[in-house]
């Protein structure tokens, strides 16, 4: 069995029970948010001089 193949089956598993607790018009928040996040935290990092070059 391939990496590939396993990825694949447990990003379903994942999704499908994330659909199954919140519902499948709330999953796509998740990421939103989290992406929202890391925007933030990029911004804060470039503000302090932090980012490697």
């Amino acid at each position: 069995m391939s990496s590939s193949a396993v990825s694949t089956a447990l990003g379903g598993v994942t999704g499908g029970l994330g659909v199954a607790a919140v519902g499948l018009l709330h999953v796509f928040w998740f990421p939103a948010v989290f992406s929202a996040l890391a925007v933030l935290g990029l911004a804060a990092m470039a503000r302090s001089g932090r980012v490697l070059s």
